[in-house]
């Protein structure tokens, strides 16, 4: 059972990390912020960030998705350790 959750925690982390980077990168392309493929390359860790700045009333809730994926994926990346760790010395 817990080989089942270390995997099912891993598949939900890199769902929410793709999601996370792939709405972060949309609402800056929208909101002209960052036009270039490359920042994605030169700069990763601005897109592993919380989502800050202000939007259109119509983007909010690609905002809130952004954001809640990113809660989502550190929360996921933790009871991933967790685990792993359970299976380790158990």
């Amino acid at each position: 059972m817990l080989n089942l959750l270390h995997n099912v925690s891993g598949f939900i982390l890199i769902i929410a990390f793709v999601t996370k980077i792939v709405s972060h990168y949309l609402l800056d392309f929208l909101h002209q912020r960052n036009l270039e493929m490359m920042s994605l390359i030169t700069m990763p860790i601005y897109y592993l960030k919380r989502y800050k700045s202000e939007v259109d009333l119509s983007y909010t809730t690609l905002k809130a998705v952004c954001n809640f994926s990113l809660l989502m994926a550190i929360s996921s990346l933790g009871l991933n350790f967790v685990v792993g760790l359970l299976i380790y010395f158990i």
